[in-house]
């Protein structure tokens, strides 16, 4: 093979690694395309896969602005010691709400959140009990100025079928 068909062979090899690197972006573009204007698909899950750590694209309420507003002040307030649907620090927040009314009273949750010291003072035995939650005697307490509103929304993001 003389000089002039070797560059004629490179020019044409050349050509091809263009072509086939223009088609494969092409795809890529056209997947990522694709993928970017697919609706999640939003069936009921299982109880157990409802979340994972708070992922939103399983929630029925993703999107609305108090579910927004509910994870941000989550992220905000409570993700350094809660997950919503598992024991961390402190316990999972998922059916925090009807637990206290179930062992405390109607709206227990707000008082608990503002100011779990007042409770204890109280000797609210629910308050007490959940004191006791840590077997290593870790302390805690919830100080916070929420709204009631915002505790709302909170509890709306934890979980998807909050009452309230």
């Amino acid at each position: 093979m003389n000089e002039k068909e070797t560059h004629k062979l490179i020019g044409k090899l050349s050509r091809a690694v263009v072509f086939l690197t223009l088609i494969v972006f092409g795809l890529i573009i056209t997947i990522l395309v694709l993928f970017a204007f697919q609706k999640p698909v939003c069936g009921v899950p299982d109880e157990e896969d409802q979340w994972i750590c708070g992922t939103p694209s399983l929630n029925p309420n993703y999107g609305e602005p108090a579910f927004e507003k509910g994870e941000s002040l989550f992220n905000q307030n409570c993700a350094s010691c809660h997950f919503p649907h598992k024991d961390m620090t402190g316990p999972a927040l998922k059916g925090a709400v009807q637990r206290g009314e179930e062992n405390a009273y109607v709206g227990w949750i707000y008082d608990f959140i503002r100011n779990e010291d007042s409770l204890v003072q109280a000797k609210d035995s629910y308050t007490l009990k959940l004191q006791n939650w840590h077997e290593d005697g870790v302390t805690w307490s919830h100080r916070s100025t929420l709204t009631n509103e915002e505790i709302d929304d909170l509890f709306r993001y934890v979980d998807p079928v909050f009452p309230y």
